[in-house]
């Protein structure tokens, strides 16, 4: 069998780059000479595979450093997605027998024979909203379950939205969430200029126990694939408070200690896992520029979609302008 790689969209510019990212992969499944497979890199960071004999995906995956999403294995059969680090690139890679069987399995791809994601692979942020002077990012609307009944059912994308949304908070999922924020941050042209620029910190849960557990891998994993300083450290929980969801009067940062010295000059990408009213936002964004953060960009893994006769946040081209 012959392994064949087909790239399209290569520029001048990441050549070197895919170069070394084909011939790194032919390295590693060159190890499987009796397995038949196909792995579609698709340019918006996301994978899909199907192989038959190939017995260590999480093996290659973690070599290659992609997050698997999900697998699924029937016998000798393993199929899946999988987030990459080629953003911007096509690329097929294929083993197969014969022609016959390169169809084949291809085909599986195009009549979906494929897990169902449990999450959504969505690796674009939404247009940007306004939030208290400055902007925020964002990946998915989302719709809380409290709000869910006969009425308001959810569709199939609004479920893996809340799957994925309630796993992070588990700590079940920093690693893919990771992944989708750094893919969609590298695909928007406004936060890519500036990444050199950027620290990264997070607006701490309520209990010290599950900011550790939302944030902490997410924040290695978020800052080492983007190359940008980590400052998980600056904003720290001194005690453990009550959740205050939706309560715009409280304070937020009371239980907090804010690091002057990690903070002052710094151009500030601030992340949560969920914005909702934007207290929490607000509140901290102040504390930073008062210890001489130099701006504060939001980044959140989703926005809670408001009551119909509740206020929401503007885009970013429809803010009104100021004088």
């Amino acid at each position: 069998m012959r392994l064949n790689f087909t790239i399209r969209d290569c520029t001048d510019s990441n050549r070197p780059k895919v170069h070394d990212y084909v011939a790194m992969l032919r390295r590693i499944l060159t190890q499987y000479p009796h397995a038949e497979f196909v792995f579609q890199f698709a340019p918006d960071g996301i994978l899909s595979f199907y192989g038959e004999f190939l017995p260590d995906i999480k093996g290659i995956a973690a070599e290659m450093c992609w997050c698997v999403i999900d697998c699924d294995t029937d016998g000798y059969i393993q199929t899946g997605t999988a987030c990459h680090t080629m953003i911007g690139v096509e690329i097929t890679c294929r083993q197969t027998r014969t022609g016959w069987g390169a169809d084949r399995i291809e085909e599986k791809f195009l009549v979906g024979d494929v897990p169902d994601h449990f999450y959504p692979l969505v690796t674009d942020f939404r247009p940007p909203i306004r939030t208290f002077g400055f902007h925020s990012y964002y990946l998915h609307d989302y719709s809380p379950v409290s709000r869910q009944d006969f009425a308001h059912t959810p569709d199939e994308f609004q479920r893996r939205v809340t799957n994925l949304v309630s796993r992070f908070k588990s700590g079940e999922a920093s690693d893919c969430v990771a992944y989708f924020m750094a893919i969609a941050f590298a695909r928007t042209p406004e936060l890519t200029s500036r990444r050199a620029d950027f620290t990264l910190m997070i607006i701490p849960a309520s209990t010290n126990e599950r900011h550790e557990l939302r944030f902490r891998n997410f924040s290695v994993e978020f800052t080492g694939l983007l190359r940008i300083a980590n400052g998980y450290d600056a904003i720290t929980v001194t005690r453990d408070r009550e959740e205050y969801k939706g309560q715009h009067y409280k304070n937020k940062t009371d239980n907090l200690h804010f690091d002057e010295a990690a903070i002052r000059g710094r151009h500030i990408l601030l992340f949560d896992d969920l914005l909702t009213t934007g207290a929490g936002l607000s509140q901290v964004n102040r504390k930073l520029l008062a210890c001489g953060a130099l701006s504060v960009t939001g980044l959140f893994l989703a926005k809670t979609l408001p009551p119909e006769d509740e206020y929401d946040f503007l885009p970013v081209e429809e803010a009104p302008a100021t004088e």
